[in-house]
């Protein structure tokens, strides 16, 4: 491994505990608490591209709908506005009974995947928390 890989791996360990302190002070949470719901979050979200692609392929609208809510609810609890107004908009769209397709669901993925890298969740999810 090259230095320079080394030193961004080492910052990107630190931005991801800078964030993780951050996000525990504003919660008020013990930082293992906020790993851990955070590991939650992102087992329960990662697969939302391929989750909400079927329900858009299937036009099961109530269900996409369903999941949107799911996802702007934890993620306003966890501080994660970008993701959270993602969607809502979409969330919005399907309330007034547009239907949605794979291309506007591609901001939401977008931000989902930011916070994934910045909190390294998927590595995270590996880890064992005590």
């Amino acid at each position: 491994m090259q230095i320079s890989q080394i030193n961004e791996m080492n910052q990107k360990i630190q931005s991801a505990h800078n964030a993780y302190c951050e996000l525990a002070q504003e919660l008020s949470l013990p930082l293992v608490t906020l790993q851990s719901i955070l590991v939650l979050f992102y087992q329960e979200h990662k697969t939302l591209p391929q989750l909400t692609a079927k329900h858009i392929q299937n036009e099961n609208w109530p269900a996409l709908e369903a999941y949107l809510h799911k996802i702007k609810g934890a993620s306003s609890s966890l501080r994660m506005m970008a993701i959270r107004h993602q969607a809502w908009l979409l969330e919005d769209q399907l309330k007034a009974g547009k239907p949605l397709n794979l291309e506007q669901m591609q901001p939401l993925y977008y931000v989902l995947q930011k916070a994934i890298d910045l909190y390294q969740l998927d590595a995270l999810s590996n880890v064992k928390l005590e």
